[in-house]
């Protein structure tokens, strides 16, 4: 379900916890670290994970790619966000959402 309002919802999540660890611990190092982890999170997994999701679903994925935002915000924003429609690719995959 989340997976229609964010593409990566574990990882959102991931970096929330962490960032309220750092807030309620008063942490500055681990904030800055947490901002470091996002960055490699992003660029080093979410681009290969997509890469190999493309790849294999093909205008599916794109389409759904399309629809909904990345853990960053970016998405095709002049399209309407559809967070109640199932994205065409688990349907392939007999996966219901």
């Amino acid at each position: 379900m989340a997976d229609r309002i964010v593409r990566n919802p574990i990882y959102v999540a991931f970096i929330f916890v962490l960032a309220g660890v750092a807030l309620a611990v008063g942490s500055d190092w681990m904030i800055v670290t947490g901002r470091g982890y996002a960055i490699v999170l992003h660029f080093c997994v979410v681009k290969r994970e997509e890469a190999y999701l493309e790849a294999r679903f093909g205008e599916m994925y794109r389409e759904y790619k399309a629809r909904v935002p990345d853990m960053g915000g970016s998405g095709d924003s002049t399209k309407e966000h559809h967070a109640l429609l199932t994205p065409r690719w688990t349907e392939r995959l007999g996966v219901n959402l």
